[in-house]
């Protein structure tokens, strides 16, 4: 969990309807102009939540977007620049974020204070059909652990790619 995001009084936003979404990006990296394309993107969408697949964000942490969206993201400490994922929250919704955990580079867990039940967000990227047998059960073993480990009366919220 970083603690930097852990709250212990965040703010509820669960007072009106949250649209949420999945994106594939294929290429996101740290450069500004990319960054800047995904917040122009958040805003012209009026997401409140985006999942974000295939990023090629360095390392796992996070990044407060130019419109004040906060980018998390879960990624390969080995270099390689596939597989990673992120959560972009948006500038109103980001400030009930309670904790997260990069759990691996293929899956991110946040969670979210609401108003009558908090939100455990999930965002998982899985293998193609065409990977081994071994990665695909590690990939599934993973995300039923982690789906395991969040609180019981949390609602459960799924973002993600390629899911057979």
């Amino acid at each position: 969990v970083d603690t930097d995001f852990s709250k212990s009084n965040p703010i509820n936003y669960s007072k009106h309807s949250m649209y949420f979404g999945t994106w594939n990006v294929l290429s996101l990296v740290s450069s500004s102009s990319q960054l800047y394309q995904l917040s122009q993107n958040i805003d012209h969408y009026s997401l409140d939540i985006l999942g974000i697949t295939e990023t090629h964000m360095p390392g796992s942490g996070s990044t407060l977007l130019d419109n004040g969206s906060l980018l998390i993201h879960s990624g390969r400490g080995d270099g390689i620049k596939r597989q990673r994922v992120g959560l972009c929250l948006s500038k109103k919704v980001r400030n009930s974020l309670i904790s997260y955990v990069p759990t691996s580079e293929r899956v991110l867990t946040a969670r979210l204070h609401g108003k009558h039940l908090n939100i455990s967000v999930v965002v998982a990227y899985a293998p193609t059909d065409g990977a081994d047998d071994g990665e695909k059960d590690r990939f599934y073993n993973v995300l039923s652990d982690t789906f395991g480990e969040l609180p019981r009366h949390d609602l459960k919220l799924l973002l993600g790619y390629n899911f057979m």
